[in-house]
């Protein structure tokens, strides 16, 4: 006796709307594979069938077969064939691939963590940090989250803020320590002002900065000047400060946010003075050859926070990585 079961999608319709809906989501899972996800990312990335179904060892008419019975299975169809350009995104493709990615990204980092805990690491934690940071804070942040009871595995990657952002993003890092913008709170990211920075100067000792009791901002005009790359919330607002004076703001011989390559260059030329946050002075003064100098007038800088995906807030190395970095700014690590 033939069944009398109908399809899902069929039910669904027939219960209504919200169980139409319900039954059509149940359908696309139970026919998706990670395969088919990686396997349309490929598509995607090359633009090509061919060249997806070398990656994935299949013949031609399979990899046909496979996309054909993909988009049957989402309802929709993912790419157009273009003459020139070969596969293109359909806006349903690109809502597809850009999910299919997030999922892929999401099983990537459960097998690195489940490797991690048969290894006996209670997780791993990609962290990403501005350039101009306390070395004390990120050193004690690290610390701290490596040793018990935390003892996670981090991996850390320095950046500036848009950079670190993207990285977010396309989840290769999994937080990251950057200067808060508004423009962070859209595209389901979460971000948690810490503390904010006040800025000095960074001179040769025998530069005339150095020796001056009381400077103008027009006395700073006059100096040779390491500062951070154009754009950046620092230059902005380094820049600003001089425009709020009526003055055009200095231009400098050298463009770098590098803490490294600030000290060798300010340590090596007496005549250069660099812009940096005080705790990051402070990293440089230790270092030797360098003098600090209090800037003469005030300097907006946004505040530094903690940023990830909204949907992996509570993430067990997440919570750690937020709850000690806050715990280390409430003790005044590296901070004025």
């Amino acid at each position: 006796m033939k069944s009398s079961k109908k399809p899902l999608l069929a039910q669904g319709v027939r219960r209504g709307r919200g169980d139409a809906v319900a039954s059509q989501y149940l359908q696309i899972v139970d026919e998706l594979r990670l395969r088919d996800l990686q396997f349309i990312c490929e598509i995607a990335s090359s633009h090509s069938l061919t060249q997806a179904a070398e990656r994935f060892n299949l013949t031609q008419p399979a990899a046909s077969r496979l996309l054909s019975q993909i988009e049957q299975g989402l309802q929709v169809s993912l790419f157009e064939r273009h003459r020139t350009k070969g596969m293109l995104l359909t806006p349903a493709g690109v809502l597809a691939v850009g999910r299919s990615n997030t999922v892929l990204a999401d099983m990537q980092t459960l097998a690195s963590e489940l490797i991690s805990l048969k290894a006996g690491v209670k997780g791993e934690l990609r962290l990403g940090s501005i350039f101009f940071l306390s070395a004390q804070l990120l050193r004690d942040l690290i610390v701290e989250l490596v040793s018990a009871p935390s003892e996670l595995r981090v991996s850390v990657r320095e950046g500036d803020s848009p950079a670190l952002i993207e990285l977010l993003k396309e989840e290769a890092l999994d937080v990251a320590i950057v200067r808060c913008s508004p423009l962070h709170a859209g595209d389901g990211m979460y971000q948690q002002p810490l503390f904010q920075q006040r800025a000095c100067l960074v001179t040769h000792p025998a530069s005339s900065i150095a020796t001056y009791k009381s400077m103008s901002i027009e006395q700073l005009r006059n100096h040779t000047w390491v500062l951070p790359p154009s754009g950046s919330p620092t230059r902005v607002a380094f820049d600003e400060a001089f425009l709020k004076q009526h003055l055009p703001a200095p231009r400098p011989v050298l463009e770098t946010s590098s803490s490294k390559v600030i000290h060798s260059v300010v340590s090596a030329v007496p005549g250069m003075v660099a812009v940096v946050p005080s705790e990051v002075g402070r990293d440089l003064v230790s270092m030797g050859g360098v003098v600090s100098v209090p800037l003469p007038f005030p300097l907006d800088l946004p505040p530094i926070g903690v940023v990830c995906l909204r949907r992996h807030l509570h993430e067990p190395a997440i919570n750690r990585a937020r709850a000690t970095l806050a715990q280390l700014v409430a003790r005044g690590i590296a901070l004025d």
